[in-house]
């Protein structure tokens, strides 16, 4: 049986005595992801994680990404429907809620109809239960996850399925399946304490149906 996350903070505590992602039981890949087809497709926030195939995008020049600026200035300056799919992995945690929103409809403008982004977020409701069920000390939850000083850039909002599904819906996107927390290809890391949704640009014949529905 893995060891709960308290006995792996501790562990952790101890110099040399686990690394962070053990601590966070991040189950890393095995083999490499297919390339995706070809087509314009954006990283955003990137930092370690390099995708072949897709355009890498992160202000940090120290993890060589192809394009060097910040995520949401970046997605600022491109022309509509310019994008075929944006992947923004564990970034808009880092965004104040009202910013969050505002980079996400940029990312649908930037993408073509029927265009599809994915994000994917710490899972606050898993986290919070583990903190419950295993008795984590909350200064521990705090520097990990909550707010996650641990990092250089820490976190400013949290989010589960269903805050996420919102936010995505506020944004003008039509939501659709759960990204696979532990096997989906864009993944850097499968992990369970990680939540994401894929989110479809509507082109307008969706938008008219959804309109005439109402």
């Amino acid at each position: 049986m893995t060891a709960t996350l308290v006995t792996r903070v501790a562990r952790y505590r101890e110099n040399g005595g686990m690394t962070l992602e053990e601590l966070l039981d991040v189950k890393q890949r095995t083999t490499p992801p297919e390339p995706p087809p070809p087509g314009v497709r954006l990283n955003l926030g990137s930092g370690i994680d390099k995708k072949e195939g897709w355009i890498d995008v992160d202000a940090n020049p120290e993890f060589a990404p192809d394009v060097c600026a910040d995520a949401v200035a970046h997605v600022a300056s491109l022309d509509d429907s310019s994008v075929d799919e944006i992947y923004a992995g564990h970034f808009v945690e880092h965004l104040d809620r009202d910013v969050a929103e505002r980079f996400l409809a940029a990312c649908r403008r930037v993408l073509k109809p029927q265009g599809r982004i994915g994000v994917v977020v710490p899972d606050t409701g898993a986290i919070m239960r583990r903190y419950v069920e295993e008795g984590l000390d909350l200064d521990d939850l705090c520097h990990l996850f909550l707010y996650s000083t641990v990092q250089e850039t820490h976190h400013k909002w949290s989010y589960d399925l269903t805050t996420l599904r919102r936010l995505l819906e506020r944004a003008g996107f039509v939501v659709g399946g759960e990204i696979d927390r532990f096997d989906d290809p864009r993944l850097h890391a499968g992990a369970r304490w990680q939540c994401g949704l894929d989110g479809v640009k509507p082109h307008r014949r969706m938008l008219l149906s959804r309109s005439r529905g109402r």
